[in-house]
């Protein structure tokens, strides 16, 4: 899920009373996030029962608790106070997430096999960035539309099945192989 502070200008835009905390802007189809039943728009003022500061408070207080615990979010919907349960996964950044799953490291790009019709086809083995969020995660890391995803930390990925594999071992830097035209160049995401 995507966050931001929580301003004065941003409560009187929902209808709010101005407070800490910090607002879910996007919550990605599928994830646990989206699981757990959090929404946009929605104002997350706790964490098992203590305060949340703002975006960066809210990131530092999943980051210190355990990956597979299950946490309480406080939240501000439509004006009334919530509580929804997340089980915490490793995620994009290495550490715990109150959503996602393993192919959150690559939020926001849409991923396929390489295909019959595809320039290479048949020469490489990979993974096409078929589309991209330009606001996402992997474009803001430098993915690009039409990079092929060879390896995961030195590991050859042939299917998106074997991306997501591998993606799931990955504890806190994640460096891929990509093909960008004529040109093999690596990039790292932390």
């Amino acid at each position: 899920m995507t966050i931001q502070d929580f301003t004065p200008d941003l409560a009187e835009a929902l209808g709010l009373e101005a407070g800490a905390g910090a607002v879910i802007t996007q919550v990605e189809p599928g994830s646990a996030a989206d699981a757990a039943g959090l929404q946009p728009s929605d104002l997350i003022v706790s964490v098992d029962g203590r305060p949340v500061a703002g975006s960066a408070d809210l990131r530092t207080q999943i980051g210190l608790k355990r990956t597979g615990r299950t946490i309480e979010i406080g939240i501000i919907r439509n004006g009334e106070q919530q509580t929804v349960v997340a089980t915490l996964r490793r995620g994009a950044q290495g550490g715990p997430q109150a959503g996602g799953h393993e192919l959150e490291w690559l939020s926001g790009a849409d991923l396929r096999d390489l295909e019959p019709g595809d320039p290479l086809y048949g020469k490489i083995s990979g993974v096409l960035v078929a589309r991209l969020d330009p606001a996402s995660r992997a474009a803001r890391s430098g993915i690009e539309v039409g990079d092929i995803i060879l390896a995961v930390n030195r590991v050859p990925v042939a299917s998106v099945a074997e991306l997501r594999e591998q993606l799931t071992k990955v504890d806190r830097a994640l460096a891929l192989t990509i093909q960008r035209g004529s040109a093999r160049i690596f990039l790292i995401m932390r």
